[in-house]
């Protein structure tokens, strides 16, 4: 803007047509049909964040894949799912974050690693660090990572008859379980 008044006071416009300074022309054009090519990119996030807020209003049903509790060991439990037909003899480890809850692995029927593994013939073992209590407060990094993932994968391994499982980490998850190899070569 000048001291002459705005560019489309003046009557001036930019090459594509647009009056210069009037950012709401711009705009106005967005709601005609045609061919502005933003329209599509708009018209898709409007539509995709329509898809969200439906999906938040409703109760996602997670971690539907059927399983059982293979061990409890109070502030955490092993979960295994179990393949109608098994193929694999060794088993997979799933090491979620602690901080993100199991079933991130198992989000709904179709959007689920556990599924797809479990329908390829593999029993599956994800650990479920469950909320953490007032006295976890206290817990080393060496516990969680030697200790509690020692015992995973040797539950995991006996369990199956195998001599040792797949061990799969997710987000803090993978930071764990190579933690736990660099310290456990032979696990």
């Amino acid at each position: 803007v000048s001291h002459h008044g705005r560019a489309s006071d003046r009557g001036e416009r930019h090459a594509d047509g647009d009056p210069q300074g009037a950012p709401e022309e711009g705009l106005r054009a967005l709601r005609r049909p045609a061919h502005h090519p933003v329209r599509p990119m708009i018209t898709n996030a409007i539509q995709a964040l329509t898809r969200v807020g439906q999906m938040m209003r409703t109760k996602a049903r997670v971690g539907q894949t059927p399983h059982h509790v293979a061990r409890d060991h109070g502030n955490w439990r092993l979960l295994r799912f179990l393949p109608d037909r098994p193929r694999h003899r060794r088993p997979i480890l799933m090491v979620p974050s602690m901080i993100n809850r199991w079933y991130v692995l198992d989000l709904m029927p179709g959007r689920s690693l556990v599924e797809y593994l479990v329908d390829e013939g593999f029993t599956v073992d994800v650990i479920d660090w469950g909320a953490p209590r007032r006295e976890d407060r206290y817990l080393r990094l060496e516990e969680v990572a030697g200790a509690t993932l020692g015992r995973a994968i040797r539950a995991s391994a006996q369990d199956a008859g195998a001599d040792r499982p797949h061990v799969l980490g997710y987000c803090m998850g993978g930071t764990l379980t190579a933690m736990h190899a660099a310290v456990h070569p032979e696990a």
